[in-house]
């Protein structure tokens, strides 16, 4: 008995299609507009000024028994819980609770990623600028007219809001 042998020939297998880019690095970034991060902002606002306001409210109620210099210090501490509000959950997921309701993030301008604590940080002490009476224009003008749209806060910390 014989047996032969047949040969078979082995081709290569197709290559395959590059893998789609991350997430976190969109082709086209899709930035936030201006009436979303001013929804988000208003949202964390009315959040931060609640918090801040805590020991405001309780001095104020007992301020038969509280003495007037207690008042500089809460409000201080009013001022740091806005910051710090911003500034940590920025700086821990990009999101705070108003931008995550809006579906949009805060991401470094180059790399798309989450940035970290000291530049959510610079980001937000120039918040104070947006905040003063007539300076809220210069930050709605770099919004509206960067090409990344964003405010001066985003420019020093090199960073944009994306929407997700």
């Amino acid at each position: 008995m014989k047996r032969s042998i047949k040969a078979v020939s082995i081709t290569p297998a197709p290559s395959l299609p590059p893998p789609p880019p991350p997430p976190t690095s969109p082709a086209t970034p899709n930035y936030a507009t201006l009436v979303e991060r001013f929804a988000a902002v208003l949202i964390d606002g009315i959040i931060a000024t609640l918090a801040g306001l805590i020991p405001l409210v309780l001095i104020a109620l007992f301020s038969f028994f509280a003495p007037y210099e207690l008042f500089l210090p809460a409000i201080l501490f009013f001022f740091a819980t806005y910051f710090l509000y911003f500034s940590y959950f920025e700086g821990r997921s990009g999101q705070t609770i108003g931008k995550r309701a809006l579906r949009i993030k805060v991401v470094d301008e180059q790399t798309f990623k989450t940035v970290d604590m000291g530049r959510a940080m610079i980001r937000n002490v120039l918040r104070i600028i947006d905040m003063l009476p007539f300076f809220y224009i210069i930050g709605l003008a770099l919004i509206s007219t960067s090409s990344k749209k964003q405010r001066l806060g985003d420019h020093a910390a090199r960073t944009v809001v994306l929407k997700l």
